[in-house]
């Protein structure tokens, strides 16, 4: 299994880019409700952001 590591810096640049996603199609969806696809989309970014904080909390304990 190849193992994945990546910097604070790289973690922090990674929620920018996925929230920046979320709020993005918040927006959209607001004004296309029932794009299916569209919510997926977001759903699938809001469980990246979930993983990412889960592996950023411990760096902000150890700063």
């Amino acid at each position: 299994m190849k193992e994945c590591r990546r910097s604070k810096s790289q973690l922090m640049q990674l929620i920018n880019e996925v929230s920046f996603a979320v709020n993005d199609m918040n927006l959209y969806l607001d004004t296309h409700p029932d794009d299916k696809s569209a919510m997926e989309f977001m759903c699938d970014k809001i469980r990246i952001r979930e993983v990412v904080d889960r592996i950023v909390i411990p760096y902000n304990k150890n700063a």
